[in-house]
């Protein structure tokens, strides 16, 4: 789809980063990449570019299943 003007569909992107902390916030966690942060889920629509929702998970949250995708952290 890349290049192409997306009319007639609505497109949701779903991807996690990696946002890094200075300090030992609440919920952050040592990340993957042996970092200090967050591993939050964000959702964009990729025809207008806008976020639509992000879900906050600790540093160290897994993605390699769709369960540790849709597991809720408290």
């Amino acid at each position: 789809m890349a290049g192409k003007r997306l009319t007639s569909w609505i497109v949701i992107d779903i991807d996690a980063t990696i946002i890094l902390s200075a300090s030992d916030k609440v919920g952050a966690a040592v990340t993957f990449k042996k970092t200090w942060g967050f591993h939050p889920l964000a959702a964009w629509c990729a025809n207008t570019q806008e976020s639509l929702s992000m879900l906050l998970r600790r540093g160290n949250a897994g993605l390699n299943t769709v369960a540790d995708q849709c597991r809720r952290e408290h």
